[in-house]
This record gives structure tokens, C-alpha cells and sequence, in this order.
């Protein structure tokens, strides 16, 4: 069932999935992003080589001493997910550790990039943090890393479909 309308918090969703379906290889980034998605609930994905999975976490709503008057302010989590699957013969080449470093400076750069999440002139968040990566490596199965970031929104406190104040 498509919605006509959507809330700020998949709004942003989106627009994390845009940015890092645009890092291609070029003036600007160093690898290219094979494909770009959030997890496949079936489970029959397999991993490839520069894939790319979001994984969104729960929203941790921030307390009210930090929030503006008439909003929800919430921090909401994602583990961005890049396989880097390598021949031996690439790997020899350019060893893991660096292709890792350089898969995460190119996503940490596209994601920072724009802090503020901005779709069509309006910025949807009011900042986007990257946090600490986490690699993930076993000689038998896919390798790769994780980036982390956080993006702080606010929404009206009675709707989450509006960056408008309930008090305005």
C-alpha cells in the first residue's frame, strides 16, 4: 500500500539511502557502492562485494531540557553495512585494511557532506554525527565494516509528519 504521506523519520531514511547510492568512484570518492538497501527481510541476499545495507536503529527520544518548546527531538541510529569481498590477487594489491579505511572515509564524507539531511531546500535533521566503525572479518565468510552514524531530528510534538513547532 504506497502512503501519501510520510513521517520525517522515513523521510530521512530516504535521503540516507540517496546519499550513498551517489558514492561512485570519481573527482569525489575513491570506491563505488555496488548497491545500496536496507535489509532484505527474506534473508536471500547474498553479500557482494561494496554492498551496501543500512540498518536503522530505534529512536531514543532526547529529554525535554535539550528540546525546543512544542517538539520531540530524537536521535535515531545507523549501522551503514559495506562488504568488501576481495579476490586473493586483489588483496595482495591493496591490502583489507586499507580498502576498510578507504570504504569509510568515502561513506563517512558522503554522509557529512550534508549534517543537516536536507531534501528539496528542507533540512530534515538538526545534525548527523558519525560514531566509532566496527570491522567485521572471518577468513570463511564476508568481511567488511560498519559505519556508524546518529542523525538528531525534531518533530511537532503532537505530529510526526511536521518539523513545525506546536506552539508556533
Amino acid at each position: 500500500m504506497p502512503f501519501t504521506n510520510q513521517p520525517i523519520s522515513e523521510l530521512i531514511d530516504g535521503n540516507i539511502q540517496t546519499t550513498l547510492q551517489n558514492v561512485v568512484a570519481g573527482p569525489t570518492y575513491q570506491v563505488t557502492l555496488s548497491s545500496v538497501m536496507f535489509p532484505d527481510p527474506s534473508g536471500n541476499t547474498p553479500p557482494a562485494d561494496m554492498q551496501c545495507i543500512i540498518h536503522v536503529g530505534d529512536d531514543q527520544e532526547d529529554p525535554d531540557d535539550v528540546t525546543p518548546l512544542g517538539m520531540k527531538q530524537w536521535r535515531r541510529t545507523y549501522a551503514i553495512q559495506i562488504y568488501i569481498m576481495k579476490t586473493v590477487a586483489e588483496l595482495q594489491a591493496t591490502r583489507f585494511e586499507t580498502w576498510k579505511n578507504t570504504v569509510r572515509a568515502d561513506v563517512e564524507k558522503a554522509l557529512l557532506a550534508d549534517v543537516n539531511r536536507t531534501v528539496n531546500t528542507v533540512p530534515l535533521a538538526a545534525n548527523t554525527e558519525v560514531h566509532d566503525p566496527i570491522t567485521f572479518e572471518d577468513a570463511n565468510d564476508a568481511q567488511g565494516i560498519f559505519v556508524i552514524c546518529e542523525v538528531t531530528y525534531r518533530t511537532n510534538f503532537l505530529d510526526p509528519y511536521s518539523q513545525t513547532s506546536s506552539e508556533e
